[in-house]
């Protein structure tokens, strides 16, 4: 399964974002959502935000994925 974050920079300076995936619920893994309008200021950390929401999404929607608490922690 593979995620794409397309960007497309307007003439006014703003970014559109086009999500592509197989999974319906990949305008869940947000913060940026399919068609959404952003300016350059908060692109690069709302992009950093959404892929790693995707991978997060797909490690817990995978057959194989055991959680397991941190053996560690008091």
């Amino acid at each position: 399964m593979v995620y794409i974050i397309f960007i497309h920079a307007l003439t006014n300076g703003l970014f559109r974002i086009r999500l592509q995936g197989q999974n319906a619920k990949l305008n869940m893994a947000g913060p940026l959502v399919d068609g959404q309008v952003v300016s350059r200021r908060v692109l690069g950390t709302l992009v950093r935000q959404t892929a790693l929401n995707m991978c997060r999404r797909r490690r817990l929607e995978s057959d194989r994925y055991v959680w397991h608490e941190n053996l560690w922690s008091s």
